[in-house]
Formats: C-alpha cells, sequence, structure tokens
C-alpha cells in the first residue's frame, strides 16, 4: 500500500490533514516514455490587471476544450515565477500532435488577444518517472525546468515532496529536467545548493488525459 506524504505543509492541522490526502509516494519510481515523447512549455504575457485567481479562474474554464485535444496526454497550467507570463507543460503523445494544435491559427489568436506573440518551448522526452500518485484536485504545485553545470549532477530519487522527474533535450540537443513538486518550498529547498540553471513555475492545477 502506498504511504502518504506527511511532509512540506505546517500551518495548521486540518491542511496538513487536508494536503495529505492529495499525494501518495509510491513504492519505488515508476518508469514510462511510451506514451509522452514530447514536452512543450508556453509562456503568454499576462495583462498587467489580471490577477492570478482571475487567471486561475479563465484557465479552470478552459478544461473542457484541453481534454478534447488529440494526443495531448497532461497539461499542467501554470504561471512564471514571478507571474507576469501563463501558460502550461504539456505532455503529448507525439511531436506532431503539439505541432497540430500550436498551429499558425494558435500563435495569431494569442497576438490578436494579448497584443505579443505566445512564446512555445519544445523539448523531446527522454524518460518520464513518477515518484507519487497525485489527486485530480491538488493544486499549487510547482515546477522546474533545471539544466545542470556539472557532470556529476542529478535529481536524488528521495527528494522530499517530489512527484514526477522527464529527462529531456532541448531544441540544441542540451540534456534538462522537468521536475514536478508537491510545492515551492520543497523544490526551492531541493535546489538551493545545487550548482543548476533553474526556471521554476507555480503550477496552481493540472488534467489527465492519458497516463
Amino acid at each position: 500500500m502506498a504511504t502518504m506524504l506527511l511532509f512540506g505543509f505546517t500551518s495548521c492541522n486540518a491542511q496538513t490533514s487536508e494536503t495529505d490526502k492529495n499525494f501518495a509516494k509510491l513504492g519505488k519510481p515508476v518508469s514510462d516514455s511510451s506514451t509522452t515523447q514530447t514536452l512543450t512549455i508556453t509562456k503568454v504575457r499576462k495583462p498587467w490587471y489580471a490577477w492570478r485567481s482571475l487567471v486561475v479562474h479563465k484557465m479552470k474554464e478552459s478544461i473542457p476544450e484541453y481534454q478534447a485535444i488529440e494526443g495531448l496526454n497532461q497539461k499542467f497550467y501554470s504561471f512564471t515565477e514571478n507571474r507576469k507570463m501563463f501558460g502550461g507543460l504539456y505532455f503529448w503523445e507525439t511531436e506532431q500532435d503539439a505541432n497540430k494544435w500550436f498551429n499558425k491559427a494558435w500563435f495569431d489568436r494569442i497576438e490578436k488577444k494579448y497584443a505579443e506573440k505566445g512564446i512555445v518551448m519544445y523539448f523531446g522526452v527522454q524518460s518520464v518517472k513518477s515518484f507519487a500518485t497525485v489527486n485530480p484536485n491538488a493544486k499549487d504545485l510547482y515546477a522546474a525546468i533545471t539544466y545542470k553545470k556539472e557532470d556529476t549532477f542529478f535529481i536524488d530519487n528521495s527528494a522530499v515532496g517530489l512527484i514526477k522527474l522527464l529527462t529531456l533535450t532541448d531544441d540544441k540537443k542540451q540534456t534538462c529536467y522537468l521536475t514536478i513538486w508537491q510545492n515551492k518550498e520543497q523544490a526551492e529547498t531541493y535546489f538551493q545548493k545545487k550548482n543548476v540553471t533553474n526556471e521554476f513555475f507555480d503550477v496552481p492545477f493540472f488534467i489527465v488525459n492519458k497516463i
């Protein structure tokens, strides 16, 4: 039986209890690279007047649209660390599926609506490891794209709060990593003494179309 995660939230017992229901640590990491071959990360300039809760509300309204996209396995809705941009971390079955969605019409629509071009970054997925199961109702996760500065660097499988690890290659064929964490504190605590370059993402919620 999976062991419930009991760390990272200390503000009150009620909050801790509710949080524990959302995460269950796996006995050992589960590897799967067969269903997700491409990761895309989108960034769109957030209007200055749109506070986080308003954008999250609009994100939730878009769920049916994204649940219907062919080839989209998962989407982690996201903000950049400074919350000046919003978007998502998309797990695709194939690069072709991603290209069908991020077509000229998508870029034109984003530019017309937000008066600025949207950014879409592509990564090849080399491997996927899951370290915990997550309730679909879990919220306020945290993610990081990490580039190592030393060849000896690796992601510790026993890191507190680690949910998922993707080993990636970027458009320059450099190796990097995407990690998903239970919360901001656990992600920042893990990386604070590591010799790496990180880009962090605030993840208010996520959807799973296919595991």
